[in-house]
């Protein structure tokens, strides 16, 4: 995986929300549009399951055409505020090694594996462990740019999302779209619905009781991983979070983290896991047909949005 953050990007004077909040934004579709034309095409085209990655994919046709209109109107709004167009600062980051996005903490199974679980417990893994950042600088901007682009800090510590001319250029894009809150809720639904299925499949099953089997050799009896990650982390209804309940993980924790990880390696827990979710796509697309469907429409009018942007005099 690799992302590149450019024109000074979501780097803004320290709000960068970090690399897994860039990772979520990705996966949950935020932003993401289709190609001009979708709406004239049948959902069920290519299935249900390729309607659902579709969706949510990060990297669609089109999406340039959409960043390209989005800085086109960005560069107007900040002209007529004074500043001319400013590309100084170029972000890239990289795994440091496959699969480094699902070395996160998984938020029903806990550790991902041995190492981080010897490390840090059933806690999340620092992002800078898992990727590499590099930032690239150019000349510096002017006073008050940063502010008339994305917002002061306020308004940034008030909301959790731009202001200045990159909220309003969103607004010109988005025009008769799917609110953001939307489409993140579809998103979080998908994921929600993606990992409930594969929980339930025999395959997940079998694995977490060998997992158990395999935790027994060890001396610790649990029945499943979530019910070690309890232990430590007591599940919360209202909230959908874990509680910790202790500040940092302890020798205990982080022995039998250690321990969770190795066994879930042995029995071959992850690969079963992603395979069965992998294999709920067809039934989540289903079962979530309309919603998709909306956020699809909403996307083919972003990019026809940016395309009336691009072809008007400018």
């Amino acid at each position: 995986m690799l992302l590149a953050l450019g024109r000074g990007g979501w780097l803004r004077g320290g709000l960068l929300a970090g690399i897994a909040a860039v990772v979520s934004l990705v996966l949950t579709g935020c932003g993401a549009v289709g190609v001009g034309g979708l709406k004239d095409r049948s959902a069920e085209a290519d299935g249900p399951a390729a309607l659902l990655r579709e969706v949510t994919s990060g990297e669609f046709p089109g999406f340039e055409v959409v960043d390209e209109a989005r800085w086109s109107v960005e560069d107007g709004c900040m002209s007529e505020k004074g500043f001319g167009h400013f590309d100084g600062v170029t972000t890239t980051v990289s795994e440091k090694f496959e699969n480094a996005d699902r070395a996160f903490l998984h938020s029903w199974f806990g550790v991902s594996e041995a190492k981080w679980g010897a490390k840090y417990g059933y806690r999340e893994v620092p992002t800078e462990e898992l990727f590499t950042t590099v930032t690239t600088e150019g000349d510096q901007p002017p006073e008050g740019y940063f502010d008339a682009l994305y917002g002061t800090d306020e308004e940034w510590q008030a909301t959790g999302s731009p202001g200045g001319c990159a909220a309003y250029a969103e607004s010109v894009i988005n025009e008769g779209t799917l609110s953001r809150e939307r489409i993140h809720a579809i998103g979080r639904e998908v994921e929600r619905q993606l990992n409930t299925r594969a929980r339930a499949d025999s395959a997940v099953s079998n694995a977490s009781r060998e997992w158990s089997e395999c935790m027994a050799a060890d001396g610790y009896d649990y029945p499943t991983p979530h019910e070690a990650f309890l232990e430590f982390a007591p599940w919360d209804e209202e909230t959908e979070t874990h509680q910790y309940l202790t500040p940092s993980a302890g020798d205990d924790e982080k022995r039998i983290a250690e321990a969770d990880g190795a066994c879930k390696e042995a029995v071959g827990f992850w690969d079963a896991f992603y395979e069965a979710k992998d294999g709920a796509e067809e039934a989540v697309g289903v079962a979530m047909r309309s919603d998709l469907i909306a956020v699809r429409d909403s996307h083919a009018q972003q990019v026809e949005n940016a395309n009336a942007i691009l072809a008007s005099p400018r």
